[in-house]
């Protein structure tokens, strides 16, 4: 079950918990949470948000290249 990083409270407990907006791996009940537990959580995610960074350019090239080489080929048989 969800539970806020700084207060311990619980979805259970009626609050609307909220994503860190940069990482979405921790949630918040509140901004006064959020804040308070900032300074533990910044390098990691700081961390994250490059990971998933990389991995959105990766994915992006990857496919860009996939691509190419299917219209390649493709261009290739019709030139015959």
């Amino acid at each position: 079950m969800a539970a806020g990083v700084s207060c311990g409270i619980t979805v259970a407990d009626g609050v609307k918990l909220k994503d860190c907006s940069a990482c979405h791996l921790v949630k918040y009940c509140s901004v006064k949470c959020q804040r308070d537990h900032r300074p533990q959580h910044k390098r990691g995610c700081k961390k994250r948000v490059a990971e998933l960074r990389d991995e959105l350019l990766f994915a992006r090239s990857l496919h860009a290249v996939t691509m190419g080489n299917a219209r390649s080929v493709y261009f290739r048989c019709r030139s015959r």
